[in-house]
C-alpha cells in the first residue's frame, strides 16, 4: 500500500457564503447560479439544503435566493410570506409569489470554482486507473464503509474476511470529522479521509487484505471516478466498488435470475455487472472494478462472497460495524 496523499479539499460552506455576499440588497440569485459559481450546477440541491439549516445560515441573507423560475422557494426563517416581506423590504418586487430575474437577478460571481477543480481531478483519475487484476484468487478481502453520526462525524468500518467463506477475521472502526458535504457525484471527497484512516489502522495492525471492497462506485460512475477508484489509485491497491443504485450505464434486467450477472454498458464500454443477489428480492446491487481489478474478477468475488445475503460479506460486516459504532458516537 502506498502512502495516501489526499487532495486538498475546499471549504464549500465558506465558499457559498462568499458567493451569497456578492448578491447585494435589492437583488436575488438562484440556487443553480450559486451552484454554478461553486463550479457545478449539480450542487444546486446541496445549496438549497444548506440554506434551509438555521445552524448554517442563521445570519446569511438566504432570502435573496430563489428558484430558477423566480418563485420564492423555501425559507429557513419563516414561510413564503416572510421571505417575500424580507425581499420587498430591500426593494425587490414580488408579484404572485415570483421575482423577475431579468430585473433583479444576479448570475455572475467572482469565484475560484472549487467543484470545477475537483472535477478536473476526477477527469484525470481514469488515466491512472489500471483495469487488470493484481490478484485473481485472493485469500482475504476487506470491506470498507462509512456511516455518519450527529454533526460532522464520519464513522468508518473495516472488515477483513476470508475470501472463500466470508468469515469475519478482524475488524476496526474509526471516527473522523468530515467537513466536505454530500454533493452528488463528489462522494469520494467526503469519504476519502475516513477510508484512508481505516487503511492506516489496518496497516499498523498488519491486517491489510489482498483485495478491498468499498461501499461506493468504482468505474461505474459518470466520470469513471467513484470512491473505490479514488482510494484504489491513491493507495495503489486492488479495489471493487459495490453500490445499491445504478450511477452510470444501462443493463437488461429482463428475466434476471438470482446471482446471474448482467453486464452494465455505457456505449461500447463495459463498466461492471448488475446482480440480483437472492430469490426473495428483486432488488439489484452493482459491482464494478475500482483499480487493479477487472469486471470479471470483481463479479466473481462479489458472487462468491454474497453468502446468502443481499450484500457481499465484506460490505455487510463493514456496514454493520460502522452503523453500530455510529450509534456509540
Amino acid at each position: 500500500m502506498h502512502p495516501i496523499e489526499l487532495p486538498q479539499l475546499p471549504d464549500l460552506f465558506n465558499d457559498l457564503r462568499e458567493l451569497l455576499d456578492q448578491v447585494p440588497a435589492g437583488n436575488v440569485t438562484t440556487y443553480g447560479d450559486l451552484a454554478r459559481g461553486l463550479g457545478n450546477v449539480i450542487a444546486s440541491r446541496w445549496v438549497a439544503g444548506c440554506l434551509l439549516h438555521d445552524e448554517v445560515s442563521a445570519d446569511w441573507p438566504s432570502h435573496r435566493v430563489v428558484r430558477v423560475d423566480g418563485s420564492l422557494g423555501l425559507y429557513a426563517h419563516g414561510d413564503a410570506d416572510a421571505k417575500a416581506d424580507a425581499l420587498r423590504g430591500e426593494g425587490v418586487r414580488v408579484s404572485k409569489g415570483k421575482v423577475d430575474l431579468d430585473l433583479f437577478g444576479v448570475r455572475d460571481f467572482q469565484s475560484t470554482r472549487p467543484l470545477e477543480r475537483l472535477r478536473r481531478l476526477q477527469d484525470e483519475l481514469p488515466l491512472r486507473c489500471v483495469l487488470t487484476p493484481d490478484v485473481t484468487d485472493p485469500t482475504t478481502v476487506a470491506g470498507l464503509d462509512v456511516s455518519y453520526a450527529a454533526g460532522n462525524i464520519g464513522v468508518g468500518g473495516y472488515a477483513l474476511v476470508d475470501a472463500i467463506t466470508g468469515e469475519l477475521l478482524w475488524s476496526t472502526t474509526v471516527q473522523c470529522e468530515v467537513n466536505f458535504p454530500y454533493v452528488s457525484s463528489y462522494l469520494a471527497f467526503r469519504e476519502l479521509p475516513v477510508l484512508a484512516e481505516l487503511l492506516n489502522l489496518a496497516n499498523e495492525a498488519d491486517k491489510l487484505a489482498d483485495v478491498y471492497m468499498i461501499d461506493g462506485a468504482g468505474i461505474m460512475h459518470p466520470r469513471r471516478a467513484g470512491v473505490a477508484t479514488h482510494l484504489g489509485v491513491l493507495a495503489d491497491i486492488p479495489t471493487i466498488g459495490i453500490t445499491k443504485k445504478l450511477l452510470a450505464g444501462k443493463f437488461d434486467d429482463t428475466d434476471a435470475q438470482p446471482r446471474e450477472p448482467r453486464e452494465v454498458i455505457d456505449g461500447d464500454e463495459l463498466l461492471g455487472v448488475a446482480l440480483r443477489p437472492r430469490e426473495s428480492s428483486k432488488r439489484f446491487i452493482w459491482s464494478s472494478p475500482g483499480h487493479r481489478m477487472d469486471v470479471s474478477t470483481a463479479s466473481e468475488l462479489t458472487l462468491r462472497l454474497l453468502c446468502g445475503r443481499r450484500l457481499p460479506a465484506p460490505i455487510y460486516w463493514a456496514d454493520r460495524l460502522s452503523r453500530q459504532a455510529c450509534g456509540d458516537a
